[in-house]
This record gives structure tokens, sequence and C-alpha cells, in this order.
């Protein structure tokens, strides 16, 4: 039996290209049926390329920028963990150690 996957549909990342996909298909379509020379045509295509192509340079950078913020909230999370559970580690030691020294001291007549 496969384990289910409790995603309810595509992530953020696959969301992004199908929608640049279809933007960089539909200006192409559009630019191709417009009543222009073949010359203007492809001037103008080049430019929606070139707009097309900056736009999804920018999308990344944020799309990045945003993967190293979690990233450092992540690493912080985790190093917070880390410091309870230590801080825990040695409560719990302390007690022990409490426990356990008064029965040494009754062995040893104290």
């Amino acid at each position: 039996m496969e384990p289910e996957d409790d995603r309810s549909g595509p992530s953020n990342t696959e969301n992004f290209a199908w929608f640049a996909l279809g933007a960089l298909i539909g200006v192409t379509a559009a630019v191709l049926l417009a009543p222009d020379k073949g010359a203007h045509t492809r001037r103008k295509l080049a430019s929606q390329v070139k707009a097309q192509k900056q736009s999804l340079f920018d999308s990344s950078e944020d799309v990045i920028s945003r993967g190293r913020e979690l990233f450092e909230k992540g690493r912080e999370i985790a190093q917070e963990a880390a410091d309870m559970f230590e801080r825990g580690r040695k409560m719990a030691e302390a007690q022990f150690d409490e426990q356990i020294e008064p029965e040494h001291s009754f062995e040893r007549g104290l």
C-alpha cells in the first residue's frame, strides 16, 4: 500500500511554470497572428520574449530569496529545538542526580 500524499494539488512552482509557459505561448500566438509585416512581427516577438524572460528571471529571484528566508527560519527553529532539548536533558540529569545522591548518602551513613 502506497502512502497517501496529503497535498491537494500542484505546488506553487508547478503552477508558476505552467503560467509562464501559457503566457509565452499566448504572446507568441498573438504576435504571430497580428496583421503586421514579417520583420515588424519578429521584432515584436523578440521584444515580448525579452520582456517575458526578464519577468521570469525576476520571479525566480523572488522565489530563491523566499527559499533562503524559509531555510534560515528553519535553521533557527532547529537550533531553538536543540537548545530546548539540551536544557531538558540537563534538568532531567539534575533531577536524576538529586534522587541518586540521597541513596548513596544513606549507604555511606551520612
